[in-house]
C-alpha cells in the first residue's frame, strides 16, 4: 500500500509539473495564435489550434483523474489551491462550446477573441495555481 501511495504521488507530481510546463509554454503561443486568427490563419495556425485543443483535453482529462483519487488531501498539500485550480479549468471547459460554434461558423475574429481574451487569462490563472500545487511527499516507512 505504501509503495502505491508513493507511485500515485509521483504520478500526480509528474502530471502537475507537465501541466505547469505546458501552460507556461502555451501562453505566448496562444497569444500568437490569436493574432494569426485576426489575420488570415494559414495551415500551420489551424494545426496549432488543433494541438491546443489536444492540450486542453489532456489538462481536463488528467484533472478529472487526479480529482477522483481517494484521500487526495494526503497527496496534494495545498488542497484549497487544488480546488481553485479545478474551478479555473472548469472555466476552460465552459468556453469550448463557444469555440466550437466559432469554428463551425468560420468566425476567425471570434476564435482570435476567445484565444486572447478567454483562454490566455485562464491559462495565466492556471499557471499561478500550478506553481503552488506540489504533492505532499509520502515518505513513510523509511526509518
Amino acid at each position: 500500500m505504501e509503495n502505491t501511495n508513493k507511485e500515485i504521488t509521483g504520478l500526480v507530481n509528474d502530471i502537475l509539473n507537465t501541466a505547469n510546463n505546458y501552460t507556461e509554454n502555451a501562453i505566448p503561443l496562444v497569444n500568437k495564435l490569436a493574432e494569426d486568427f485576426y489575420q488570415n490563419p494559414n495551415r500551420e495556425a489551424w494545426e496549432q489550434l488543433t494541438d491546443l485543443f489536444e492540450g486542453i483535453g489532456w489538462i481536463i482529462e488528467t484533472l478529472t483523474e487526479i480529482d477522483s483519487i481517494t484521500n487526495l488531501d494526503k497527496i496534494i498539500s495545498e488542497h484549497e489551491t487544488w480546488n481553485e485550480y479545478v474551478q479555473i479549468v472548469s472555466k476552460l471547459k465552459d468556453i469550448l462550446p463557444e469555440m466550437e460554434g466559432a469554428l463551425e461558423s468560420g468566425d476567425n475574429i471570434l476564435i482570435g477573441d476567445l484565444l486572447l481574451y478567454e483562454i490566455t487569462p485562464i491559462f495565466e490563472e492556471m499557471l499561478t495555481k500550478l506553481k503552488f500545487l506540489k504533492p505532499r511527499a509520502v515518505d513513510q516507512g523509511v526509518n
